[in-house]
Formats: structure tokens, sequence, C-alpha cells
């Protein structure tokens, strides 16, 4: 968080932010808060905690997937990513907020469709934190 962290001090942080599964997250991050927030809680013993959800050791993973099929447990995990969105924000809302535009890219759950693209224009009234979700997860 080095780099943002320097953008955000010099006033230089993209207006479009993008990303896909824990990219998503992260995003959602800088484009659910202002920059008096982030400049707040882009500490790194804020974030330590925070980041481990993403840092599930792979037995325990795989582990999960032969039990459940499910690598996470879909709930568990969207409670971890509430904190990352600012709770059940929109996109628009996020928009409204800060002025920043967050992308999130999910796989077409067939070979021939396209990627679906969500932001404050595409989906104005989905809440953020189940993109992120539907982001992450392996279509199939």
């Amino acid at each position: 968080f080095g780099s943002v962290k320097a953008l955000l001090e010099n006033d230089a942080l993209p207006h479009i932010i993008s990303g896909t599964s824990a990219g998503s997250a992260i995003g959602a991050l800088l484009c659910t808060r202002t920059d008096e927030e982030l400049k707040e809680q882009l500490d790194p013993e804020v974030l330590a905690d925070k980041l481990l959800c993403f840092g599930r050791p792979w037995k325990e993973r795989i582990k999960s997937l032969w039990k459940s099929g499910c690598m996470f447990d879909g709930e568990e995990w969207l409670s971890l990513i509430k904190w990352f969105t600012c709770g059940d924000l929109t996109f628009e809302e996020a928009y409204r907020k800060t002025g920043r535009v967050l992308c999130i890219t999910l796989s077409a759950t067939t070979k021939k469709a396209p990627p679906v693209l969500l932001n404050y224009v595409t989906a104005p009234d989905v809440v953020i934190a189940s993109a992120i979700i539907a982001s992450a997860a392996v279509p199939g």
C-alpha cells in the first residue's frame, strides 16, 4: 500500500480504479472512502488484520474445497469483505461519496458470453460487497 499512500499524498490517486477477485476488494477500499478516511486507514497496523482474509493457507482451502465444493465460506468472506466496502454501499453511493469510479469485472458463466463490467453507470444499485464475492467466484 506504499504506492497507494504516495499517490494519495500527492493528489495523484486515479479517478477510475478497476479490480477482479481480491483486487476488487482493494479497489473497493480505495473507492468507498474519502481521501481523509484513506489517510487514516492506510496504516500497516490497521490493514494487517484486514488482509488476513486473503491469506488463508492453501491446505485449508483445499480441505474446504473437498468438503464443501468451495475454497471459502461465502457468508464468512462476505462479512470480512464488508470492511473493505464500508458495509453495504452500492456502486452509485460509493461514487457519490468519493467521486472515484470503481469497476469490478466478473467472469461469464458460458464460454461465448463476454465478461461483465460493474460500476456506477452499468450497475448503480448493486451492492459492492456482493460484486466482490461474485468476482472471486469460479464459474461452473
